[in-house]
């Protein structure tokens, strides 16, 4: 039923927009019907899988009905942009955009006051579209807007994303009260303004206002706990809602720092001292994902979660660091960059191609979004050509191509797109049986391993490496939902000949999960623990 109505009002609205006779201020209303008709179908998806907890229903309504609020609000303000501007808009613009300098500095300006680089570029499509600004003018107006979102961490400004309802309240009284036809045409463009700005508070999937982290940190606040946090204001599209948490965590007396001059913050830590029972003992979480409940839900990622002494200790200095109260120490084992991450891996490559034999071959296994950085390439190419076995789980971007003749015939690159994203970084190096396990922040791209902070620990425990192990021998071996690259750079998704019903990597972990809830709930978690893991390995062997 919901298929065909869906069906129906897709085809209606499609005919509405070519119809040039309609009213566009009706657009949004049936836009709106068709954002119902189609997000049942979401809820019925969420109510028949294995995660009820994500709010499908919430989910589709945001993500349609902030496009469609978008979509309509670009159009009105090209169009009122066209009417009221012409040729004065461009001249002015042309002034403005001189050069990219004069641009540049022009983005960073109007990002500065609006707190949000996403509504910059919002801005610019809209000249482009009107015709008003070319592509070339544009260049460096967004180049900009990037750095313009430094200065939104210094300053307090107007919220415009707040304003917008207001805006398109007072465009409409002006479109469809004036009689004045200069009147309604700037009601036209400041109320498609309003409707840009408010579909982008809609869709947008971080600015979650409930954060149970931000919480818990405000609640440790209050309870006189000394909380300081370090918030990351250059996040696309998020400077604004991050502003917006900095301040409230402020208010509650948590020291709010905004980390490093010119580098990102993007590591994935926590560190936490509690007095037990016997002293003080600190208590660290290293991951690979935000701390963020949608993306949670969303997103496959690894934390670990240890007391180990060195690493507890290796945070506390890199906190004093982040926070100003000291240099950029030696780290006893974690791998941090800009500094010792990008050197330090560089170097196990060259010791894993210095170790290879036939008695002892050498192995490289690296799981990431990304590979980008020409060093780490150069440096795997190198290792594929010395005969150690390079394989590569790379969801996104990768540089490297497998199956060259004389070079990287040791090398298979997959890819794995399922149900969730894969988030997590893994990297394996065999070091002559001294195994090493190494999980964290960084992607394998320049801009991780030489601007930003990130932070990638060592996992040494034998039941996580365990773990480690089993997620890199599943997902290679997975005959589901996983893309081969070939030698010219494309992809061919691997097809299962047995005829046997299969499970992709992420539904055999799914299923592991709840087989462990269960477990956990009758005291059985260790015991299950070690019989799945055995279960799973043999299987791997005999696959």
């Amino acid at each position: 039923m919901y298929s065909s109505l869906y069906r129906s009002l897709c085809s209606s609205f499609r005919l509405a927009c070519q119809d040039k006779s309609m009213p566009r201020f009706l657009l949004p209303a049936l836009a709106a019907l068709t954002v119902l008709a189609v997000t049942p179908a979401f809820a019925a998806a969420g109510a028949s899988g294995a995660d009820s907890d994500i709010d499908w229903w919430n989910m589709g309504m945001s993500l349609f009905g902030g496009l469609a609020l978008f979509l309509f609000g670009m159009e009105q303000m090209a169009d009122a942009l066209k009417a009221v501007a012409g040729e004065r808009m461009k001249v002015i613009l042309a002034k403005l955009t001189t050069n990219r300098f004069m641009g540049a500095a022009t983005g960073a300006f109007v990002t500065a006051i609006i707190q949000s680089s996403s509504v910059t570029t919002v801005l610019v499509v809209g000249f482009i579209t009107a015709g008003l600004m070319s592509m070339s003018q544009s260049v460096g107006v967004i180049m900009g807007a990037n750095i313009g979102t430094t200065i939104t961490a210094q300053i307090v400004a107007f919220k415009v994303t707040k304003a917008a309802l207001l805006m398109v309240a007072v465009g409409f009284g002006m479109l469809f009260f004036s009689k004045q036809e200069k009147i309604k045409q700037y009601g036209g463009m400041l109320m498609g303004l309003g409707l840009v700005f408010f579909g982008m508070s809609v869709m947008s999937y971080r600015t979650s206002e409930e954060s149970s982290i931000v919480d818990s940190l405000v609640n440790a606040a209050r309870n006189g706990k000394q909380v300081a946090v370090l918030v990351e204001l250059k996040a696309r599209f998020d400077e604004a809602a991050n502003i917006r948490w900095a301040r409230r965590m402020e208010q509650a007396g948590i020291h709010v720092t905004y980390g490093v001059v010119g580098l990102k913050t993007h590591s994935k830590v926590i560190l936490v001292v509690r007095k037990d029972y016997n002293g003080l003992r600190r208590y660290a979480h290293i991951g690979t994902g935000n701390y963020h409940a949608g993306t949670a839900r969303l997103y496959c990622d690894l934390g670990m979660l240890t007391c180990d002494n060195d690493i507890a200790q290796d945070l506390t200095e890199l906190f004093n660091y982040l926070t100003g109260y000291s240099q950029p120490p030696r780290y006893r084992k974690i791998l941090t960059s800009p500094y010792t991450l990008k050197k330090t891996l560089l170097e196990k490559i060259d010791r894993e191609i210095k170790q290879h034999s036939a008695e002892t071959p050498g192995l490289i296994q690296l799981k990431m979004n990304a590979l980008e950085d020409v060093d780490i390439t150069r440096a795997l190419y190198r290792a594929s050509q010395a005969g150690v076995k390079v394989d590569l789980i790379v969801r996104d971007t990768c540089r490297l191509r497998p199956g060259l003749p004389g070079l990287t015939e040791n090398t298979q690159v997959i890819g794995v797109i399922g149900r969730f994203l894969e988030h997590a970084r893994i990297y394996y190096f065999f070091n002559q049986g001294d195994e090493e396990y190494f999980i964290g922040s960084a992607d394998l791209m320049t801009r991780n391993l030489e601007s930003r902070v990130e932070v990638v620990t060592p996992v040494e425990d034998p039941k996580l490496r365990q773990e480690r192990r089993l997620i890199i021998d599943v997902q290679l071996s997975s005959r589901k939902d996983v893309w081969e690259m070939q030698s010219d750079g494309s992809y061919i998704e691997r097809k299962d000949s047995s005829g046997k019903k299969t499970l992709s990597s992420q539904e055999t972990f799914i299923q592991l999960a709840q087989k462990r809830m269960a477990a956990a709930s009758k005291h059985q978690q260790a015991k299950l623990r070690k019989k799945l893991l055995n279960h799973f390995h043999n299987r791997l062997k005999h696959s």
